[in-house]
């Protein structure tokens, strides 16, 4: 599998253009939700660029590690605004696509979803709404990644595993 590491001037440069790409849409979301955790840095700099407020977040669990696990497990759920409501739905890529199919089961009958992606690696039978790049057969190395594993808590700390 091809290895791409994103650095945050492309990083960057990648929500601006995903940023053109929601305004184009022309939709008026009531809330951004943000998958974490990449979708927590992708959303925080969404916000800015659109000047949008309102943010809020779902914690999943898809992965142990680096394995898949069998089962999706809600970890923190936002607190939804009224049934009709538009969503816009964000995360740093697409890759099974078990995430927006799982979301969309389970949101979508109540409310206008919208996903927004950097990257798309076309694997899922939802696809975004809105994608800068697709990028199958790639694995993604974001910046914020490498910089987790350099501050990361010894294992004794009260704070790891927070």
């Amino acid at each position: 599998m091809i290895q791409k590491k994103v650095d945050w001037q492309t990083f960057h440069r990648d929500c601006l253009r995903l940023a053109e790409l929601i305004k184009a849409g022309g939709e008026n979301y009531r809330r951004l939700i943000c998958i974490s955790r990449g979708g927590l840095v992708v959303g925080a700099v969404l916000g800015h660029i659109l000047n949008f407020r309102n943010i809020s977040t779902v914690g999943m669990l898809l992965y142990d590690d680096t394995a898949s696990r069998s089962d999706v497990e809600i970890i923190t759920s936002p607190d939804l605004p009224s049934p009709g409501s538009s969503l816009l739905v964000v995360d740093d890529l697409v890759d099974s696509g078990r995430t927006l199919a799982y979301l969309s089961e389970a949101w979508g009958k109540r409310y206008r979803l919208h996903f927004a992606v950097l990257y798309d690696k076309g694997g899922g039978a939802i696809r975004p709404t809105f994608r800068v790049e697709d990028q199958p057969e790639v694995w993604i190395h974001f910046p914020w990644e490498d910089t987790a594993s350099e501050l990361s808590l010894p294992p004794e700390s009260p704070a790891s595993g927070l």
